[in-house]
């Protein structure tokens, strides 16, 4: 029961109180259930913060309720089945996954409860940003031209005024915006026919009390109306965000690499550019003009006489194919300029064959292959381990490292020079045999050791993690021998053999065993965006926006 209940509740937690599961995450360790006479005197115990469930002499107790400790297994077993179930999406999210789960580690896990208050009171908040969104659709709208002309008007005044205009219009709409309303309601003016705007206010003091905003009730108009503008207006995220997925997807994930690495290279140089160029250049560059165009465009072309006949244009099968021939044929020139094919990455992995000298059978005898040399400052030996539970016993079931692959008709290669590998780890108290390319132990005191070792060699291939039919146009053939031969140019990697995780002496290549060589190919699946029907061209700003 214990074990089943530290399942279910967090792991390790161990808590004192029952925490309210509308605010906080639901923590109770296995150990916090009392098992001795839990109802002897009626009451469950939980900290200073229980109460009594059965007496009646109103102690400050809180009762461990059936209800509440169902309610709260039943959220920890919903996050627990949906974590175990649930898989990330793309290789590149899991660090992300990763650094979210540990930041909400300390927040309330998943609950519909928690889910649908937290809604209601965003949604009863909603006002404002709804009535923004509605005034920037008014304004673009041309129901009102007066009232478009002139917000046109502020917007080329801001322009040309950016820092007055943009400190001072918050002010003056808290003056005129929220304070002047308010207190002409309190001061309600006498209705007049004439004065249909700017009403002089009743003198002396105030006819109504002050009406302070608050979040809108669920029973009222505005609480529905906030949940039809939220499901409208959220088209309008999505239409951005797919729009800005649209235009990445075609060279920052390296669906196409050399479309990708060119890009790569003019943003480059453009932001190296931007940085010791940009205050020079930006005296001659006519911002203020260039925004003043491109407002006075946009409130031009959402004109309804316009708008329809723009978007027809944009939507339409000829736009689509002439944009689509010109990034054609600016592909197809990158793709020829950059015609270069990257060979597959090859590298040599070395494993050591341990012997050691049996004084009853008087002679060597096989130990196993191992990824330490297990010579005398070896880290096996420093840490004083057994050479035998870090061996392979057979060289042919030594595997390539994770994310490699053997190279077809190859096999092990006695390595013919053990001093080079000899020298470029630092190792001393050894003795070379030249002949047999054995390396011999020599103790402090000059005698020689137990264990000798010669290290094999063998190449493998980056494993590509996909299936492709391109695969081999892609890949080019490598002459396995000149490989071999020019194995000091190689990269050589170290890895470890049974789980091991020994780092490399300083100055030494490391080598590759069953364990290393943790690097994996994260690939990107390509997205085409969607065309767009004709059909879409709308004759009003709503319905562009917040059409599905």
């Amino acid at each position: 029961m214990e074990s089943v209940t530290s399942f279910f509740w967090n792991e390790g937690a161990k808590t004192s109180e029952l925490t309210n599961t509308s605010s906080k995450r639901s923590s109770i360790g296995s150990d916090t259930i009392q098992t001795s006479s839990p109802m002897k005197d009626g009451k469950i115990h939980k900290g200073d913060n229980s109460r009594s469930a059965g007496s009646a002499n109103g102690a400050s107790s809180n009762p461990l309720s059936s209800s509440g400790l169902q309610k709260a297994m039943t959220e920890t077993l919903i996050e627990k089945i949906i974590k175990m179930a649930l898989s990330p999406s793309s290789e590149m999210a899991v660090d992300n996954i990763e650094n979210r789960m540990a930041a909400a580690k300390d927040r309330p896990s998943l609950s519909v409860q928690i889910m649908s208050r937290n809604f209601i009171l965003m949604n009863s908040r909603l006002s404002l940003p709804f009535t923004v969104i509605n005034e920037i659709i008014r304004i673009f709208d041309w129901k009102n031209p007066a009232y478009t002309i002139s917000m046109i008007f502020l917007y080329t005044y801001i322009v040309l005024k950016p820092i007055p205009t943009v400190t001072a219009i918050p002010i003056f709409y808290l003056l005129f915006g929220v304070m002047v309303p308010e207190y002409l309601y309190i001061h309600k003016p006498n209705y007049s026919p004439l004065l249909k705007a700017n009403p002089v206010p009743a003198q002396g003091p105030p006819l109504r009390k002050a009406e302070v905003p608050k979040p809108v009730p669920e029973l009222s108009q505005e609480f529905v109306l906030n949940l039809t503008d939220l499901q409208n207006h959220l088209l309008i995220y999505v239409r951005i965000y797919d729009c800005i997925h649209s235009i990445l997807v075609k060279f920052a994930f390296f669906v196409n690499e050399p479309i990708s690495a060119f890009i790569y290279v003019l943003l480059l140089l453009f932001a190296i550019i931007n940085i010791f160029t940009i205050e020079s250049i930006i005296k001659f560059v006519p911002v203020k003009e260039i925004l003043l165009v491109v407002g006075w465009s946009f409130a031009i072309i959402m004109h309804p006489k316009n708008r329809e006949q723009v978007f027809t244009g944009i939507y339409s099968e000829e736009t689509r194919l002439k944009l689509l021939t010109l990034t054609n044929k600016c592909e197809s020139a990158i793709e020829k300029q950059l015609n270069y094919t990257e060979p597959r990455e090859h590298r040599m992995v070395a494993i050591y064959e341990i012997q050691k000298f049996k004084r009853k059978e008087k002679g060597w005898v096989t130990i196993g292959y191992s990824s330490d040399d297990y010579t005398l400052f070896s880290d096996l030996r420093i840490k004083e381990l057994k050479i035998e539970d870090n061996c392979i016993p057979l060289l042919e079931d030594v595997k390539a490292p994770i994310s490699w692959d053997w190279i077809d008709n190859t096999t092990w290669a006695l390595d013919l020079d053990p001093t080079e590998w000899l020298e470029r780890g630092f190792i001393e108290y050894v003795d070379v045999d030249h002949d047999t390319k054995w390396v011999y132990d020599l103790n402090l005191d000059g005698t020689k050791g137990n264990y000798r070792r010669r290290m094999w060699t063998n190449v493998c291939i980056r494993k590509i993690e996909f299936d492709t039919e391109e695969e081999g146009k892609t890949s080019q053939k490598t002459d396995v021998n000149e490989t071999i031969g020019n194995s000091k140019s190689l990269a050589v990697t170290r890895g470890s053999l049974s789980g091991s995780s020994d780092e490399p002496r300083p100055g030494m290549k490391t080598m590759a065993s069953t364990s290393s060589l943790n690097s994996a190919i994260s690939t990107s699946d390509s997205s085409h965006s969607v065309k767009p029907d004709a059909s879409k061209a709308v004759t009003s700003l709503v319905t562009a926006l917040n059409s599905p």
